[in-house]
């Protein structure tokens, strides 16, 4: 593993716990150490991943201390990204953070400016633009199997009982949940926006604090329109996570996904109907 990363996990609740196994796994990573506030959560990751009592700390600057790294994986609540993110960059550590890149707009900056100024790297995690299904939609559209992009509609609906700092968050579904989406729309259609309007509000019957439905338009790079509509307080029929998407070109027209288990994707050309499995296309 003369070649691997050197990671600090910081964060072994909620999420972090499964990334601690991703870590482990992984032939690119190296897991130094763990950091949580928490002392009987780090025993117990300790116990439950067979790792070294010495290997884990309730403090970054503690870890650093004792443990040789080469990165930092952040995976506390978004509100906490920041103050970790710049303690990493100060000692010259990378930073991999779970999405989104931080809370508020001004932290973000702080993030970006910070690493600049320190010749580090951030890097957001972001999965489900490389999912088989969104890549076999990418694949389609780059193929211009329906010609250039005009319009596209996209609606997502699900109702997650979350508890925790997502429920307190002033822009649960945007911040939290969205962002996936928004970043779905860049890899997939393989286009940048050029302007954004969004409305936000919370129904009477949401167990969120801020705001848990959204509407927003994108207008893109060729002049394309994205219209983007997602809840997570709905109160009937629910879509994938990835959502329902609607991509209409000059020729046809990907309808996608078209089951629950998000495996097909319907293409319309000239009236004329395909169902496609997307394991037949995806090798």
């Amino acid at each position: 593993m003369t070649n691997s990363l050197r990671i600090i996990q910081v964060g072994i609740g909620g999420w972090g716990w499964s990334w601690t196994q991703v870590v482990l796994d992984s032939p690119h990573w190296e897991l130094a150490a763990i950091v949580d506030l928490n002392k009987d959560l780090l025993d117990k990751a300790c116990q439950h991943y067979q790792l070294k009592p010495n290997t884990a700390f309730q403090s970054l600057s503690e870890a650093i201390e004792h443990v040789e790294a080469d990165a930092v994986l952040i995976l506390v609540p978004p509100d906490y990204h920041a103050n970790v993110a710049l303690e990493a960059f100060e000692n010259k550590l990378h930073c991999i953070v779970e999405k989104p890149l931080a809370g508020t707009f001004e932290d973000c900056q702080k993030i970006i400016e910070a690493a600049e100024r320190n010749g580090c790297n951030i890097m957001v995690s972001q999965n489900y633009r490389f999912k088989r299904a969104p890549q076999t939609v990418k694949r389609v559209i780059e193929q211009n199997v329906i010609g250039e992009l005009g319009s596209v509609y996209i609606n997502f609906q699900k109702s997650p009982e979350f508890t925790g700092f997502r429920t307190e968050m002033e822009e649960p579904l945007i911040i939290d949940m969205a962002i996936h989406h928004f970043d779905q729309i860049r890899g997939i259609l393989g286009l940048e926006p050029v302007s954004i309007k969004a409305h936000s509000w919370n129904p009477k019957w949401s167990w969120f604090k801020g705001n848990a439905v959204a509407s927003v338009v994108f207008e893109m790079s060729n002049g394309a329109v994205v219209s983007y509509t997602g809840s997570w307080v709905s109160r009937g029929w629910e879509t994938t996570w990835d959502g329902d998407w609607r991509i209409q070109g000059e020729e046809g027209e990907i309808l996608w996904p078209i089951m629950r288990s998000s495996l097909n994707l319907m293409i319309f050309l000239n009236r004329y109907l395909c169902k496609v499995p997307v394991k037949k296309m995806v090798n």
